[in-house]
């Protein structure tokens, strides 16, 4: 099951590129694990960047700005008391390879 989606996006809002990561273990920092799975409000299910299926293609993408959005949770699995703030959009830059945060105004 997908835990997490994410996605480029160009300025009328068509996917370019698309990924996810799926859950194994969720699990914070403070008074969860393995055996017993959640995020604490606040906190983070962290993953290196050794684990496989956490990227975008951009290879062939022209140099330009996109949107990044990420969901999580998108197919609530996990019981919440608010999906809507599941969503994260942000304004990126693609030069190359390089990837730079816009900073909002």
């Amino acid at each position: 099951e997908k835990f997490y989606t994410y996605a480029l996006k160009d300025s009328t809002g068509k996917t370019l590129s698309s990924g996810s990561k799926r859950a194994w273990c969720i699990m914070d920092h403070s008074r969860f694990n393995c055996d017993y799975q959640g995020i604490s409000i606040g906190d983070h299910d962290e993953y290196g960047t050794q684990e496989h299926c956490q990227f975008l293609l951009i290879d062939d993408l022209p140099d330009g700005e996109y949107m990044f959005e990420a969901i999580i949770n998108p197919s609530r699995i996990f019981d919440e008391d608010n999906f809507d703030d599941n969503k994260l959009t942000k304004r990126v830059k693609i030069q190359g390879l390089d990837v730079e945060l816009i900073k909002e105004k």
